[in-house]
Order: structure tokens, then sequence, then C-alpha cells
């Protein structure tokens, strides 16, 4: 069972307005799509307490946005080749 995904299933249209869980959908859907513009965005915007709660997971969310953006700017060329 995805208990994430039952929860989620079962929210009302009232539960989906509330700007913390409307806040907290819109944060795991960035993270799930990888998505870091929108969900280091949305860190910066968080309502109330929730950025400490993001607190516990920033780091490890960081790393991989660092990881995707070295991988895809690393240089293709050998060193040699521009080196001389």
């Amino acid at each position: 069972d995805n208990n994430v995904a039952d929860l989620m299933k079962d929210l009302s249209a009232d539960d989906r307005s509330d700007k913390y869980i409307s806040h907290a959908l819109q944060v795991r859907a960035a993270a799930q799509l990888g998505n870091y513009c929108a969900f280091f965005r949305l860190y910066s915007d968080a309502p109330g307490h929730s950025g400490y709660v993001m607190d516990t997971f920033i780091g490890r969310e960081r790393f991989a946005a660092l990881r995707r953006i070295c991988r895809a700017y690393q240089p293709s060329v050998p060193l040699a080749a521009v080196s001389d």
C-alpha cells in the first residue's frame, strides 16, 4: 500500500484548497518531477512552519539538483583537446 497516494486520493476539495496542504502537494509534485526551480521557490515561500519541515530534506534535494546540473553541463570535449 502506498499511504501517500491513498491520503491524496481521499483529500476533499476543501482539503486541497488549504494553503498548507496545497503547498505540501506542490512540493511533492516538484520533488517527484525533479523540478528544482519550482521546489526551491516553494521552499522560499513556505507558509507557516512548513519551511522547518522542508529543512529536514532540503540538503538532499540541493545535492541532487547540483549533481543533475553538473551532469547536464559537464564538458563533453576532452581536456587535452582544449588545453593546448
